[in-house]
């Protein structure tokens, strides 16, 4: 039964530990000492996190965590995708944001693309600009990219060569640097003195890249002096004794290459020892053994434990080939060629030329992630620029309806009044009378009533001659009294009758215009048209659909 009971621990022991392993934040802490191990736990992990729903923003932790381990293994593109994957998902975080853009940074740093990376620092700084200084956190993210910010820009500047420029930005980035120092926010303190150290390095590689390895020489024994007193004085309340050792190991590094090129190789040597004690000490570390390898083949001096280390990593990483595995290949095919093992220097020159091919590959592959998710956001954007047009446009188009129902009911209403004064003006047409005397007054009535007498009005023959008969004027004075005395003409006269007579035929029978158009003494429909609706203000269709209506 003991025993029984001691198998159930033992296999709830192994469960639990085997849960942990899962955890997220256990890859977290896993992926820079155990890059590989972190790497096979991060599908698990991806699955335990999906069966639980993506609870409390696991899944923008899960991203970032999985983009450092596809990082640290030397999977570019799925780093890349892990990335871009933290910019979509933290729209309402910048801190995510900036996460992502850091990961793609030191993508396009371990590639040399330091044209991607200028463009990436710009990204950063806008999205940096977009973080308020309310909140502490905020304060501390803010101040931390605002730097990484100013030493991307910084390091793409001196790897591009423009040593014109570079030694300002370092400056420009180091007065911030001190700005921030003094910031009374504890954890702005500690991310100043975490780039502090880096800045440092990075003039070290600035004056060595720039061609002036004799003031890296003179300058990187300051900066471990320094960095060696403020250990000693307790810390910057940021940086482990760990952390100090592998910032010493990286001075050491830098400090091989400069004394090498100055040709102090005895020094040089004492360097590289250095950095390699600290670098069995704290294994992996980045590009630390192809640099370390370089100054022993620079150097021509070869120790046999550091020709071994460099076989072991080439034979551990063959599966996964990188820039560091590069560097460390050209260093051994160099020392292959110097020690005249001509079968083991043409297979590294194959191996040279195989990672030189994958990487070159990544960096398409780099290249058609980014193409894919700049294509992505434009066909985003695209659609919601498509969205509001076409909202746009609906609107616009509704207003058009609605105003042209509007129109039309307003111009119905107009027409109908139209009708009705039309009709009525056709209902008081002058009846038929007697000769009346002529009098300035009565003229138009006289006249109207004359050419009324056998609709003499709807003749296109018309002739005035029994006018000027029966009025006993003639034509010019007929048309001169009715222009001064009624404000119309003779012919305006007989046209209103035409039309008068046109509107009792488009009531009272249903013939074609053409024909009614002939009948009231026009001579062409074009004519009728246009001076009825001169008249009237209607189209004669219009007038006789009125008409229809009022009759229903």
């Amino acid at each position: 039964m003991k025993l029984f009971i001691v198998c159930l621990l033992g296999l709830f022991t192994v469960y639990c530990h085997a849960a942990d392993t899962l955890d997220i934040d256990y890859i977290d802490k896993l992926y820079v000492r155990e890059p590989q191990r972190a790497y096979r736990l991060l599908e698990p992990a991806r699955k335990r996190l999906e069966r639980e729903g993506w609870k409390h923003k696991s899944r923008m932790r899960y991203e970032r965590v999985a983009g450092f381990v596809c990082l640290n293994n030397n999977l570019y593109a799925d780093a890349l995708r892990h990335a871009l994957a933290m910019q979509q998902l933290g729209s309402k975080d910048q801190g995510n944001i900036l996460d992502g853009l850091d990961i793609q940074c030191r993508l396009a740093d371990k590639l040399g693309q330091y044209e991607q990376l200028a463009r990436l620092v710009d990204q950063i700084r806008q999205e940096t600009k977009k973080i308020t200084d309310r909140h502490p956190r905020e304060r501390a993210i803010k101040a931390y990219y605002t730097l990484l910010c100013e030493y991307y820009k910084t390091r793409a500047l001196s790897k591009s060569g423009q040593t014109d420029k570079v030694m300002q930005s370092w400056h420009e980035a180091r007065a911030m640097l001190n700005l921030f120092a003094d910031d009374p926010n504890e954890n702005v303190r500690g991310n100043c003195a975490i780039m502090r150290h880096s800045f440092d390095l990075l003039l070290a590689d600035i004056y060595i890249d720039g061609g002036e390895p004799n003031k890296a020489a003179a300058y990187i024994p300051d900066a471990v002096q320094e960095l060696n007193r403020e250990q000693q004085d307790g810390g910057d309340g940021a940086t482990d004794h760990a952390g100090y050792d592998i910032h010493r190991m990286y001075f050491n590094l830098a400090l091989g290459h400069a004394l090498v090129k100055c040709g102090r190789k005895d020094e040089a040597l004492k360097a590289a020892a250095g950095a390699d004690s600290l670098f069995h000490k704290y294994p992996p570390m980045e590009n630390a053994l192809g640099s370390l390898l370089s100054i022993y083949v620079e150097a021509n001096s070869i120790p046999e434990n550091i020709l071994s280390l460099g076989e072991d990593f080439y034979r551990n990483n063959l599966a996964t080939p990188s820039v560091e595995l590069l560097s460390v290949c050209n260093s051994l095919l160099q020392i292959y060629i110097r020690q005249g093992e001509k079968v083991k220097a043409e297979a590294m020159a194959g191996e040279v030329k195989r990672i030189n091919d994958f990487i070159h590959r990544e960096n398409m592959e780099f290249y058609d992630v980014l193409s894919e998710n700049s294509s992505l956001r434009v066909s985003y954007y695209k659609q919601r620029v498509y969205k509001m047009v076409a909202t746009g446009v609906a609107t616009a188009l509704v207003i058009i309806i609605v105003t042209m129902i509007y129109f039309h009911l307003r111009r119905l209403h107009d027409n109908q009044y139209l009708y009705k004064y039309v009709r009525l003006a056709v209902q008081q047409t002058p009846a038929k009378r007697a000769d009346n005397p002529k009098t300035e007054e009565n003229l138009q009535e006289q006249i109207e009533t004359l050419l009324s007498e056998n609709n003499n009005f709807l003749s296109q023959d018309f002739n005035t001659g029994c006018l000027e008969t029966r009025l006993q004027m003639k034509r010019y004075a007929i048309d001169q009294q009715l222009a001064e005395n009624c404000h119309t003409s003779l012919n305006d006269i007989v046209t209103n009758l035409r039309l008068q007579h046109a509107c009792k035929l488009l009531e009272q029978t249903d013939y074609v215009l053409e024909y009614i158009a002939t009948q009231s003494g026009f001579g062409t429909l074009r004519t009728f048209y246009r001076q009825f609706k001169k008249k009237y203000n209607l189209t004669p269709t219009e007038y006789r659909r009125l008409g229809q209506k009022k009759n229903q």
